[in-house]
């Protein structure tokens, strides 16, 4: 029996070490976990109080700070003021001191602000997408720029730091170009109806008055009204915008749209105004994204859908770059795939090609009904990469009610996701800001960081005692972090600490994630471990 029992036991451990190092590239899409460098839980909340807090959009600057763009409401949200704000967080996830103390508002004057997105330009200041009020009380579209070093605003663009257009509108997206111009995007009045429209503005804020129809804008829409939620910037200068058509009074003929702007500001008609018949209903596209399949530029839109009554989904599409629907994409002669396990989702395409989407996920507890932040990722081809989390799926709940996110951002092996979040179970007039940070786990970069810092992890597998050295720099943190992304255990290095030892004798066999965060340097190594 001892005999047999030790084969077994060798046949184990050999297929388990055989699973981990044979396909290392496969362990990169394990579960997400928590980035514990990250404000030390891998998340962090923005409120001023008992009002109306939101992240709308992400910037990763090339220090590795974070800018984070939105609103705050002053009384509710039904009819307060509105006022923008920009937060940046050094990589750790604490604010930035140097950054007018780590916070920005944007509230001129006699006028309500609001941040729908964000972009950088070469020198690495802020450009901020939304609207501000008139005197006479209409929305108006308009672009700030904030000052990279400081946060102040930049008083040489536009008018003290503000440029805005001349019409009711409102703007959702903002690129800066290789030339330095600034392509933007949203909705406006005109003829009584909303139309789409896209926009470029000088880099020290007037209006390009060689870009489009009205001498620095271009309007496009029919005899609906149609409002604009997301842009992105082709390659060669082309504008995307998604957003939703309504056909009638209530929220049942809602129909999800895109259109594209030609570099010189006209309506590119040969890709024409396409309307996703196969989103019915109440349905949104709420985002937009682009993926490079071969040599070609695909267009991939997110959002949701109501296939029956009160039955709510996500979905996603992808468009070949002429606008035809893309037969390819998950086997879907369409180019439409339905996600039943989201709900209204944004995209972005992460470095590695795959889609990786962001919703949230419905569930009952007690008398109330609470939604926790889901992260789903495609494969290139649009079908789930059932490796990534739990089949496909990861979910995680960041506040005590509900989570909510407005926007999905990829840089390397991390993945950063904001919006706003109900925190007090029951309570739906205080809403708050949030941001977290998942690593994917170890990638071919994280092996090669390891090894460039001198860090090793030994021996793996391991069956009790786990020890972690690093060459180049101090260990300052170590922490064990389980398949689901819950944190096990942390310990803080002694200082000049360069060998730490783990007893792992009383975790239960299975794979964990060994977070290593050496002394002055940015983000934390993250590797997996086998514990048999």
């Amino acid at each position: 029996m001892k005999k047999i029992s030790s084969r077994i036991a060798n046949l184990a451990t050999a297929l388990l070490t055989l699973w981990l190092y044979a396909s290392p590239l496969n362990l990169l899409a394990q579960d997400p976990a928590p980035d514990l460098s990250f404000n030390g839980s891998g998340k962090w909340f923005y409120t001023d109080g008992p009002s109306y807090e939101t992240i709308t959009d992400i910037a990763v600057d090339a220090s590795g700070r974070i800018i984070l763009a939105g609103y705050t409401n002053y009384d509710d949200d039904e009819g307060g003021k509105n006022r923008g704000v920009v937060i940046r967080l050094l990589p750790n996830g604490t604010q930035d001191p140097s950054f007018s103390g780590g916070k920005v508002y944007i509230d001129f004057p006699n006028s309500s602000d609001a941040i729908g997105d964000v972009a950088l330009d070469q020198a690495g200041n802020i450009l901020l997408a939304g609207y501000t009020s008139s005197p006479t009380g209409s929305t108006i579209g308009a672009l700030f720029k904030l000052n990279g070093a400081n946060g102040a605003l930049d008083a040489g663009f536009g008018t003290g730091g503000r440029a805005m257009l001349s019409v009711a509108s409102s703007l959702v997206g903002v690129a800066v170009l290789p030339s330095g111009k600034i392509a933007t995007a949203g909705e406006g009045l005109f003829s009584g109806d909303y139309d789409l429209l896209a926009a470029r503005f000088n880099a020290n804020g007037t209006l390009d008055t060689g870009f489009g129809t009205n001498a620095g804008y271009t309007p496009y829409g029919t005899s609906e009204n149609e409002y604009a939620t997301a842009m992105v910037v082709q390659s060669d200068g082309k504008i995307v915008v998604s957003g939703y058509r309504r056909t009638c009074t209530n929220d049942n003929c809602l129909d999800p749209i895109i259109g594209r702007f030609l570099d010189t500001g006209q309506f590119d008609t040969n890709f024409g105004l396409k309307v996703i018949s196969e989103a019915v209903n109440e349905a949104k596209s709420f985002s937009v994204a682009l993926q490079k399949i071969g040599t070609e530029e695909r267009i991939v839109l997110s959002g949701i859908y109501e296939p029956s009554a009160e039955n709510y989904r996500g979905f996603v599409l992808r468009l070949r770059n002429n606008g035809n629907p893309d037969g390819s994409f998950c086997n879907s002669t369409t180019g439409f795939v339905p996600l039943p396990d989201m709900q209204e989702s944004v995209v972005t395409v992460q470095g590695n090609n795959k889609i990786l989407l962001a919703s949230y996920y419905i569930y009952s507890q007690g008398v109330n009904v609470y939604a926790r932040l889901r992260l789903m990722r495609l494969n290139a081809d649009g079908c789930k990469d059932t490796t990534f989390g739990n089949g496909g799926t990861y979910d995680q709940q960041l506040s005590g009610f509900i989570d909510g996110p407005n926007v999905v951002h990829a840089a390397g092996n991390k993945i950063y996701v904001a919006g706003g979040a109900y925190n007090t179970p029951g309570n739906y007039s205080d809403v708050d800001g949030f941001v977290a940070r998942f690593t994917t786990g170890p990638t071919t970069a994280a092996y090669e960081r390891a090894e460039s810092l001198g860090i090793r992890v030994y021996p793996n597998p391991v069956t009790e005692r786990l020890t972690i050295t690093s060459a180049s720099a101090p260990l300052r943190r170590v922490s064990i972090v389980g398949a689901a992304g819950l944190v096990l255990a942390s310990y803080d290095a002694a200082e000049n600490e360069v060998l730490e030892t783990l007893d792992m004798s009383g975790l239960p066999a299975g794979l964990y994630f060994v977070q290593i965060i050496p002394a002055g340097l940015v983000g934390a190594v993250s590797l997996p471990v086998l514990k048999l």
